[in-house]
């Protein structure tokens, strides 16, 4: 009683942008879904509290390793559309982020399925700067389409996040530096710059590394530089 339904979103494209909508819509409590070609992104959607949706349909998006989708075959996209189409009527918002380099979008929402969706609900197509995902999308700007679906394709938006992007990197080489000197057990003790094979983000970066050789050299030990 007194009480509403959680949203229901849907991610089209589990890249970066992807994963980021993913993270902040369950967070908020929407009930999320998303879908991408690549099926190796299953894993991290679920990580992030997604319910991966899986097209029963043989090819796979992946291109190379890339984080881009490739051209799928008419006879995919064609169920694809369909999918998009039957979580149109259940979804309340729409994310797309689909892109494939020196190609327009995808279009991936079209009319009939924004023509489902419910009075209030949204898209928000990033895809807008490259024509936008959606058939609908008015690159550059927003409005209100029906009166029903408020639909989103501004193109500016990666813009609009440097003070976002300069914090989460400078977080993330202020934690790297933690790893890489990390608290000595002694409280009187020094950090000393250590490459420690066993942690998994300091091995998945290094490039070349010789056992044989001891860091830091003993003569640097209490010196800084």
């Amino acid at each position: 009683a007194g009480a509403f339904a959680a949203s229901k979103a849907l991610a089209a494209g589990a890249g970066a942008a992807g994963l980021a909508a993913i993270s902040t819509a369950s967070n908020m409590g929407a009930i999320v879904r998303a879908f991408d070609t690549r099926l190796e992104c299953k894993e991290q959607v679920e990580s992030l509290g997604g319910d991966f949706l899986i097209l029963k349909f043989k090819e796979d998006g992946d291109d190379a390793g890339t984080v881009y989708a490739k051209l799928m075959s008419d006879a995919f996209y064609k169920a694809e559309m369909e999918m998009f189409r039957q979580q149109a009527k259940e979804c309340n918002i729409i994310i797309t982020t689909a892109a494939i380099p020196g190609r327009p979008a995808p279009k991936l929402i079209m009319k009939d399925a924004v023509d489902n969706m419910a009075p209030g609900s949204v898209i928000v197509d990033l895809a807008g700067a490259t024509g936008g995902n959606c058939e609908l999308t008015k690159p550059g700007k927003t409005y209100l389409y029906d009166n029903r679906v408020m639909i989103i394709g501004t193109t500016d938006l990666i813009s609009r996040m440097s003070w976002q992007a300069s914090s989460m990197y400078s977080n993330n080489m202020a934690n790297l530096l933690d790893l890489l000197c990390p608290k000595p057990s002694d409280k009187d003790g020094k950090k000393q710059f250590v490459v420690d094979m066993e942690a998994p983000v300091i091995r998945g970066m290094t490039c070349v590394f010789d056992k044989a050789v001891t860091w830091p050299p003993p003569e640097s030990v209490g010196k800084t530089s």
